[in-house]
């Protein structure tokens, strides 16, 4: 292994541990902890244990030794939609979060929200406005975004991973101390892999500027300047610039109360000692509380100053964070164990993390993409033709082969953890066959899968389309290229563009012709999200009317 795959692979190795031990004392109290563990005196240490899933009405099932939670769930399903092309952000919208509560252990409110409403087939990444998300503020975006700094060169700009970390964030959370968050875990991230070792408290005005620059990446992406930015603002009545930099400044004044805890923490002579630090330091925090519980940037200020702490040591700094029950242990252990991971000098013990072949597998294949190594991506479904489950029990299939999780491959059950059943319920133990362990919840009866035809065709008009009247859409003979100007679209409205151009293509009775016309022309002149966009409304009504050709075009 290269260096980098070295710190990588800490990085990812020791993150999911932690978030496997603190799954155990997740949202419990001391006779909880009790009652999950069977009193044993081997915790705090990844071990099996018992725990209720599915909520209220859910089951009690045996979680295998390294059961990890929705943290690494949510990080291996960003991963998985990372290649050396791109992060597929649709994809990771339209599959991965919308299939994700099917197997999901924990996941906070927000993201249990969005992976919902993601599954409209109107919804986008960056329309995911559902009803609160604006107030979204918790880490579920911070906890989840790795796997972008991982697969950064060392010799790109971080902010070719911080668009794709804010990418990642407003698909599911609108509140900018998510998005703060998110930015701030992977600033710090990013450096601990480029030097091994957690950043110091000198180090951290730096970083906290390059969070605060990251607000101009909003301005730089045609979809969150044009759509998102602009929906923000309207809905919270003032820039969003300046909501921002208010949780800029909190991070800034949490961090001024938080650094002396540096040096307490990594003076303690031992591990009573660091739990009484770290308590007072949460308690500072206000980590405690309902309302900054699961804070998207206290919780990171919490665990960038547990990996200052212990900058080479995961390990110390994850049993420190899972014993203060009442945090958001397994989050903030996680997050920590991931900046401080990538000094580690060796990795968990055998048999601790579960899939931990899986995780190493990927931390190799993001530091190819890091190297610029050509790495295909995960092989999603047809977006154009694929429908997410509208309810989550239909997320698992079945046909004469076995169970498939829909959107992502097979799964078989397996009897490590066993199953339970309410009615007509299962919560089964499965392996997959393209890696991961997944605890899923299907009918005893799935729906067979099937993979949908188009309907019948139906004879189109050959006459040649006529062009709208829009310049846009012009021959480009008409544009001025002596100096260099391009199609005005290139930078002004590529939704309304998109708009205008289907609804010409609807006048024409979705001639076949229209149809070529207008894919060729908004390919050049729009976004690549926006594009997918027009296609699936074309798909729908193609669909709705049964006009679909099947036959091949002539040329």
């Amino acid at each position: 292994m290269t260096q980098r795959e070295l710190r990588v692979a800490g990085s990812a190795m020791w993150s999911a541990w932690a978030d496997a031990l603190g799954f155990i004392s997740e949202l419990t109290n001391d006779a909880g902890l009790k009652r999950r563990t069977a009193g044993s005196a081997d915790w705090p240490d990844t071990m099996a244990w018992s725990r209720r899933v599915g909520g209220k009405f859910g089951v009690t099932m045996r979680l295998p030794r390294g059961t990890y939670s929705d943290d690494t769930q949510l990080r291996l399903a960003t991963g998985r939609a990372i290649s050396s092309a791109h992060f597929d952000v649709d994809a990771f919208a339209r599959v991965e979060m919308t299939i994700w509560p099917s197997y999901a252990l924990g996941g906070g409110r927000a993201s249990k929200a969005a992976a919902a409403n993601l599954a409209r087939p109107t919804t986008r990444w960056f329309t995911n406005f559902y009803d609160g998300y604006f107030e979204a503020g918790g880490n579920g975006a911070a906890m989840r975004i790795q796997p972008h700094i991982w697969a950064l060169g060392s010799g790109k700009s971080p902010e070719q991973g911080l668009h794709d970390v804010l990418k990642n964030a407003v698909t599911t959370h609108g509140h900018p101390r998510a998005l703060v968050g998110a930015v701030l875990h992977a600033v710090f991230l990013d450096f601990a892999l480029g030097t091994g070792c957690a950043p110091q408290p000198m180090e951290f005005p730096t970083l906290l500027k390059l969070t605060e620059f990251a607000e101009d990446l909003f301005h730089e992406d045609p979809d969150l300047q044009q759509i998102w930015v602009p929906a923000w603002e309207e809905h919270n009545e003032e820039s969003f610039t300046t909501g921002w930099n208010r949780a800029v400044h909190e991070c800034r004044d949490a961090f001024m109360i938080a650094e002396p805890f540096v040096s307490k923490l990594g003076e303690a002579p031992d591990l009573p000692a660091q739990l009484r630090e770290y308590k007072a330091l949460t308690e500072s925090l206000d980590l405690h509380s309902d309302s900054s519980r699961g804070s998207g940037t206290l919780t990171v200020v919490a665990a960038a100053i547990l990996a200052a702490s212990f900058p080479r040591n995961p390990k110390t700094a994850a049993l420190i964070a899972v014993q203060d029950l009442g945090t958001d242990t397994d989050t903030i252990a996680s997050m920590a164990a991931a900046i401080s991971g990538t000094g580690a000098d060796s990795l968990p013990a055998q048999g601790s993390v579960q899939d931990a072949d899986y995780i190493l597998d990927e931390a190799r294949r993001l530091s190819a993409v890091a190297d610029g190594a050509d790495q295909i991506g995960f092989p999603y479904p047809d977006l154009l033709r694929w429908d997410p489950p509208k309810s989550q029990l239909d997320a698992v299939l079945e046909d004469k082969k076995g169970l498939i999780l829909s959107g992502l491959g097979r799964i078989e059950p397996t009897n490590s953890g066993g199953s339970a059943r309410i009615k007509n319920q299962i919560w089964q133990w499965t392996a997959s066959d393209f890696g991961p362990t997944f605890l899923v919840k299907h009918r005893d009866s799935p729906k067979a899968h099937s993979t949908v035809q188009p309907p019948p065709a139906k004879e189109v008009p050959t006459k040649a389309p006529e062009a709208p009247d829009s310049v846009l859409f012009r021959d480009e003979r008409h544009i001025d290229r002596a100096a260099g100007s391009k199609p005005e679209a290139a930078t002004s409205d590529f939704a309304g563009r998109a708009s205008e151009m289907y609804e010409w293509v609807a006048k024409g009775d979705f001639d076949g012709r229209r149809i070529a016309y207008a894919m060729q022309k908004l390919a050049g002149i729009t976004s690549e999200s926006e594009y997918a966009n027009f296609a699936l409304r074309l798909r729908s009504a193609l669909l709705e009317l049964h006009v679909v050709d099947r036959n091949e075009p002539e040329f």
